[in-house]
């Protein structure tokens, strides 16, 4: 049987610790088993190594192992080939899109990858050598290409691959460039738009009035012409006596009372830019949106 691997209590030491300390032990009843189970579940299995019939080895010569032939450096080697086993994709999938120029089975992403790790002209001239010197060889002595000199090379045999995969690259990528400069010069103009119309001056027309009210006849405060904008943060922190009636709950009330053409509030959106377009349009810098122009021209321009 399988053994269990615990601490016995000999006799002595379990009846002395029964008398001093009145454990379980002196209450312990023996259970009655079922052996046939335990034998069926805990019997100790003989394992036996099964031996290799002597007529399968004799006689027999051991495979030779393929050699490959390696003529990239090994930083090289290792990068195309952790390179090719992160693809999932056949080299002659990649060859057919990168002819037809078809991004549908191999993403931007890999192209531009690809075009990062494309085969160079000096290595290229050491992997040809390489091919021709082994049609010289006897079959049986030839040697294949490793896989990583292998990619390379079926990727040199597709003409002008350095042009097609800029050309694959840039027309992706051009569209979302243009697209992303487009959006970004969008949005400053609505946020500035708005901002700059009649409903922003309603708004602050309102404010004025109630601040001015509210600071009646105070010198430094009163009588206001304009106010800093640092206060429209706050409006929201002037409770009123009445609860969950703040100052700034009263002003929309106010801007709704006189301005507002129908009574529709259910759908009716703030006449306001929102916070998150007045957040990124804040973000965006004068300088770099020249600069990804500028890096547009220059890319169709060649």
């Amino acid at each position: 049987m399988k053994p269990l691997y615990w601490i016995r209590l000999n006799q002595s030491h379990s009846n002395q610790t029964i008398e001093q300390k009145k454990t379980l032990w002196e209450n312990v009843e023996v259970v009655k088993l079922d052996e046939v189970d335990l034998v069926n579940l805990f019997a100790k299995t003989s394992s036996t190594k099964q031996k290799k019939p002597l007529n399968t080895t004799i006689g027999q010569k051991k495979k030779k192992k393929e050699k490959f032939g390696k003529v990239l450096d090994l930083k090289r080697s290792q990068a195309v080939g952790i390179f090719i086993s992160s693809l999932h994709i056949d080299v002659d999938d990649i060859q057919n899109a990168i002819l037809t120029l078809d991004t549908s089975i191999v993403d931007v992403e890999i192209m531009e990858a690809i075009w990062e790790i494309r085969p160079q002209l000096g290595e290229m001239e050491k992997i040809e050598h390489f091919v021709g010197t082994q049609k010289k060889v006897d079959e049986d002595q030839r040697l294949s290409l490793d896989r990583p000199e292998e990619f390379l090379y079926k990727l040199w045999q597709i003409p002008d691959l350095s042009h097609r995969l800029f050309c694959i690259t840039f027309m992706s990528r051009f569209d979302q460039d243009v697209s992303h400069v487009t959006q970004t010069i969008a949005l400053i103009n609505d946020v500035c738009k708005t901002l700059r119309g009649d409903v922003v001056k309603k708004l602050l027309s309102i404010i004025l009035s109630v601040g001015n009210y509210l600071n009646g006849g105070n010198v430094s405060r009163g009588q206001a012409r304009g106010f800093d904008l640092e206060i429209l943060g706050k409006l929201k922190d002037v409770k009123s006596n009445v609860g969950g009636v703040t100052l700034l709950s009263y002003i929309v009330s106010l801007y709704i009372r006189h301005f507002k053409q129908d009574n529709d509030l259910e759908t009716w959106k703030a006449p306001v830019p929102d916070t998150l377009s007045l957040m990124r349009a804040s973000q965006v810098k004068y300088e770099d949106i020249c600069g990804e122009i500028t890096k547009l021209k220059t890319k169709l321009n060649g």
